[in-house]
Parts: C-alpha cells; structure tokens; sequence
C-alpha cells in the first residue's frame, strides 16, 4: 500500500543520511538532463523524450540530496511532468568517477489529449491526473573539471498506472 511504501522511503532516507559523518558538507551543483523515457503500463505505451533541470546539495562526501524537475514532451498523446526529490549515496570508484544508488518520492502529472476531424467537425478531448510517485535506481558521476560533472542515470518510477522507466544523461556546475 502507499502507506506502506512512504513508511519505507523514510526508514530508507534516515539510513541513507544517516550512513556518513564525512566533513565536505554545503558543495551544491545545478544541472540539465535529456533522456527517454519509456513508459512501462498499458497499451501502445510511448516513449516519450524529456529535458529536466536539478538542484543537488551534498550533506556529507557520500550523501547527496537532488531536487529535479522535468518535462516529458507529447508521444502518442501523452505528456508528463513530474517534481520530485531524490537521495544518492555516492561511492567512489576510481579517479572523478562516482556510481551511486538513489531513491526518492514526488509528485507526477500525467496528460492525454485526443483530436479528431469527423466530417469537416474537429472533435477534442484531454484528460489529466496527479498522484504521489517514487523513483529506485543508479547513476553515474563522471568529473570533467573541478565544476563541471557529466552523469548518466536509470530509474524505475512508480506512478499508479503509468510507471516509467527514465534514462538520462546531464551536466551539472558544481559550486
């Protein structure tokens, strides 16, 4: 159930915050992302492509806090935007590059529009819902600069009837 699953993600994030003591805390980074995004549910799903713009504020070196938002451009007659807020526990591998889990709650909103010409007469209908999702996944830090850092990202995203399967790439500027 849904109560059950936000009492999950809040035992998930307290351990993930709770995991590091390190001493870099406040390095914040803003970003861009693209990506597809497939969605996982229902008939003649589409794929639709998405842009999305983040904020990340690191509390420790190995816990990061990411506020993303993104928009999922029109496929088959269905548009997406969703706000949401992730929590990434870093590991470091080797010489700039970082992998990280990530797990987070937010808010989706998902639009299907219709329209039909039926002699000379244009027919319209759309219809949209909101509703509470979560996102489980990994990514990928690839520091090109003391600033500049290129990522890559695979989450699943739950929302009822319309689960999602994001893939992005994105830049971020570190400050």
């Amino acid at each position: 159930t849904h109560s059950d699953m936000k009492k999950i993600l809040l035992v998930m994030f307290v351990a993930l915050t709770g995991l590091c003591a390190s001493a870099q805390q406040g390095k914040m980074a803003i970003g861009a992302d693209l990506g597809v995004v497939p969605v996982l549910e229902g008939d003649g799903s589409p794929t639709n492509l998405e842009i999305g713009a983040k904020f990340q504020y690191g509390f420790t070196d190995n816990v990061r806090f990411e506020a993303d938002i993104d928009y999922a451009f029109k496929a088959k007659n269905i548009d997406f935007f969703d706000l949401t807020a992730n929590v990434h526990y870093l590991v470091p591998v080797s010489g700039g590059v970082s992998i990280y889990p990530l797990v987070g709650i937010g808010y989706g909103h998902a639009a299907f529009s219709y329209s039909e010409h039926v002699e000379g007469i244009k027919f319209t209908a759309s219809k949209g819902f909101n509703r509470f999702l979560f996102n489980i996944g990994a990514g990928a830090d690839f520091k090109l600069s003391d600033n500049l850092v290129l990522n890559f990202e695979l989450k699943y995203q739950y929302f009822k009837d319309f689960s999602r399967l994001p893939i992005k790439v994105g830049i971020n500027y570190a400050f």
